[in-house]
């Protein structure tokens, strides 16, 4: 047994102690282990344990957390031991161990007195009887029929176990009802079940939803504040029981100055330090905050947080020492300003404001506003792995508007991602203010740091008195008065990076006014003003240094020539350079059943015809023709790309693009393929008539057929004339603003003649805007 467990002994000795003197032990054993029990070794087990003799009880073992699986803990039978989970017994409180534990003694008890296993989970249900946990009619219901069985393999050893598993609540009305009861009233709501899962707090409990309903929140807590939120505070895992979101809303109208006060989800577990998980939910309260955690562990995945508003954090609010973790998920469209909340002096996160711990993996923030921090504000650690932040504005005053994407005055890791189409007065991408920040594998792209308060700095970053670290990136696009690419105001390191095509008035690419050291490529930056460089790489007089238009320090091996001297040269053309090559997208396809509502990632690969000496970016998009379907309650069926950048390495010729495609469709639409041409769309039919369909798999067994669909088709039988999955959806993948690169013109002309085709010709908002895009 591991030492550290002794502390916990003491308190599972007195339960089961009170237990054995209690004058309900005959009438709780029954109910957990059935009436056909050995009534002999009952007895000696009880009078063991009213004599403090406790030595029957089985060893604990203490085993890697993979060994278990999703399981807290489980007996053996046939070894005769309790094994428990490493990262649990690591992480877990003193109670939820004293739980766990008597519920394997359960199962122990339940093999000495019973030959047979009793039916259901009664290693559960004798830790809540032994505790003195009232549980209701549904919960225990659920335990008796549960099947706790399982085997484990143990060092080889396959082992027979009968293990911990969570309490499932099945909420049953969209009915906004606080009566604690499955019974009374018109079933078990929502807020019942979080009542009832918050009264055990150590006892893991999955709340779940019917996928596709809406739950609205008119249940008032507090009537001057408005405050209709769920609050939890224990082990809560809220779900849908299908793949498609389940909708949590309020749409009550604001109480002026008390958004703050009114969050969907408010989750406080300061002193028991429990997890609650949201997953496949779609949030939004029009009268206050997303979600707000406090001290807890909180993980979203595969939800969408959107249309929320507070002070602070308008999606959502991770404060002091809480640990929250999204992933697959969306944070768009919410807002963070003071006159939302008249406690705050500034407006700050829109999408996310983070104090404590914060992990973003595979997610999308995105189009968030707020005085500062417009996609995310943080003041804690934050780490964003395989993610998007773009589409997202700080548009305070001159004091506070820095960060479009991201805020940081704390300690930022971003890896593998994309900040793109920003904007705010200074970071239009990044405003790292005093603190760490550190990219890597990134692309920071179309960002824009000036809103007309001051002059901008830091179209792509401002790095305000902090340590930045840029490895193997690309800044390029960007846009500001000073600093197009990066403003440096604090230490800087640059390592492998590709920074290009950005502009300013003063250093397209780089602006530095401290130290920084470089072995990156930068060229091709606009700066619309003319600086001197001295001979210790500051201009002349003051101590910047621009590199942009006009450049100082050999940092490109194709302009040996170009060097600290304390003169002014503006770029000649490259040597010899070779033919520029032409670009394409080689075609791809998918299969996403209709109606299955499964999810995959569709590969569009980006050749060059040619490998070049220079770096080649080429921006992409989609051309969102009507996408956002005209049924609120149907989701588009592929995450939209704001403008993104591929950027190609002097060698490289060839990138991908990922576009995920959601099979949330509704049944009567039929399994699709997707074709990536040239330039790139996709489009579906229902019939086989014409010779653009290219008939492709039959999938009899679910009532419709697969195609392959070259050109745009409709059905002119019917007229039924649906892009997509969803009735309304359009969708294109247009390439544009290729640097040192050649798009061929007939795929251009192809995807204008598609657009005109499914948009209805040629003077469509659609074409309008591919036409402009591909003339860029």
């Amino acid at each position: 047994m591991t030492s550290t467990l002794l502390p916990s002994l003491p308190a599972i000795y007195d339960v089961l102690f009170d237990f054995a003197q209690s004058d309900g032990f005959w009438e709780n054993l029954e109910t957990a282990f059935g009436t056909s029990y050995d009534v002999v070794k009952a007895t000696q087990l009880r009078q063991q344990w009213q004599s403090r003799d406790f030595s029957q009880l089985p060893e604990i073992e203490v085993v890697n957390s993979s060994v278990l699986g999703s399981a807290n803990g489980a007996y053996g039978i046939s070894t005769n031991k309790i094994y428990l989970s490493e990262s649990f017994f690591a992480s877990a409180s003193s109670d939820a161990l004293v739980a766990v534990i008597l519920e394997e003694i359960g199962h122990f008890v339940d093999a000495q007195i019973n030959r047979v296993d009793t039916v259901g989970d009664e290693g559960e249900l004798f830790s809540h009887l032994v505790r003195g946990v009232n549980l209701t009619e549904a919960e225990l219901t659920y335990i008796q029929a549960e099947d706790d069985r399982s085997v484990i393999n143990l060092e080889g050893q396959f082992i027979g176990v009968e293990q911990t598993a969570p309490i499932t609540l099945i909420v049953n009305t969209t009915i906004d009802e606080n009566d604690g009861s499955a019974t009374i009233g018109s079933g078990l709501s929502l807020r019942d079940a979080v009542a009832i899962a918050n009264k055990s707090p150590n006892t893991p409990y999955i709340i779940k939803l019917k996928s596709g309903t809406t739950y609205a929140l008119t249940y008032v807590n507090n009537t001057t504040t408005g405050d209709r939120s769920l609050r939890t505070n224990g082990t809560i895992t809220i779900e849908t029981d299908g793949t498609a979101l389940a909708s949590i809303v309020n749409n009550a109208t604001p109480i002026s100055g008390q958004n703050a006060n009114n969050s969907i989800i408010s989750n406080s577990c300061s002193k028991l330090r429990v997890g609650v998980t949201l997953n496949n939910l779609y949030i939004s309260n029009k009268a206050g905050r997303g979600i707000h955690n406090q001290y807890g562990t909180l993980t979203i995945t595969n939800s969408t947080i959107t249309g929320n508003t507070a002070g602070w954090g308008g999606g959502i609010y991770n404060q002091y020492d809480g640990t929250l973790t999204i992933t697959n998920s969306t944070i768009s469209g919410n807002k963070a300003h003071t006159d939302d909340d008249d406690i705050y002096t500034v407006g700050s996160g829109g999408g996310i404001y983070n104090v404590g711990t914060l992990t973003i993996t595979n997610s999308t923030i995105s189009g968030n506003t707020a005085e500062g921090g417009g996609g995310i504000s943080n003041w804690g650690t934050l780490t964003i792995t395989n993610s998007t932040i773009s589409g997202n504005t700080a548009s305070g005053n001159s004091l506070n508007d820095h960060g479009g994407g991201i805020f940081n005055d704390g300690t930022l890791t971003v890896t593998n991602s994309t900040i793109s189409g920003n904007t705010a007065d200074s970071g239009g991408g990044i405003c790292n203010w005093e603190r760490t920040l550190t990219i890597t594998n990134s692309t920071i792209s179309g960002n824009t740091a000036d809103t007309g308060n001051t002059a901008g700095s830091g179209g792509g970053i401002d790095n305000y008195l902090g340590t930045l670290t840029i490895t193997n990136s690309a800044i390029s696009g960007n846009t500001a008065d000073i600093g197009g690419g990066i403003y440096n105001g604090g230490t800087l390191t640059l390592t492998n990076n590709i920074i290009t095509s950005n502009s300013a008035s003063y250093g397209g690419g780089i602006t530095s006014s401290r130290s920084w050291s470089s072995n990156s490529i930068i060229s091709g930056n606009t700066g619309s003003k003319v600086w001197y460089i001295d001979s210790n790489g500051h201009s002349t007089p003051s101590e910047f240094s621009w590199i942009g238009k006009w450049i100082a320090n050999p940092i490109d091996p194709e302009y040996p020539n170009i060097y600290d001297d304390g003169t002014f040269t503006e770029l000649p053309p490259t040597p010899n350079s070779p033919p520029k090559p032409t670009i394409s997208v080689s075609n791809a396809w998918v299969d996403v059943p209709a109606g299955t509502n499964q999810t995959k990632v569709l590969k569009f690969e980006v050749k060059l015809s040619s490998a070049y000496n220079k770096p080649i970016t080429v921006d992409y998009y989609t051309l969102d023709g009507s996408a956002n379907s005209i049924d609120s309650k149907q989701l588009k069926d592929f995450n939209n790309v704001v403008k993104q950048t591929l950027s190609f390495f002097p060698g490289e010729t060839s990138k991908q693009i990922e576009i995920t495609v959601l099979g949330s469709a509704p049944p009567t639409d039929q399994t699709f393929e997707i074709l990536a041409r040239d330039t790139a769309y996709r489009d579906w039919t229902d019939t086989d008539k014409g010779k653009e369909v290219d008939k492709k798999y039959d999938y009899s067994d679910l009532g419709y057929e697969g195609y392959r669909i070259n050109k745009v088709f409709k059905d002119s039988t019917t007229g039924f004339d649906a892009f997509g999955l969803t009735y309304d959806e359009k969708f294109f993948l247009v390439l544009a603003n290729p640097l040192n690169a050649n798009e061929f013109t007939s795929n251009s002309n192809n995807l204008l003649q598609d657009i005109a085709n499914t948009s209805g010709g040629n003077n469509t908002a659609a074409y309008a805007a591919g036409q402009n895009l591909i003339n860029c």
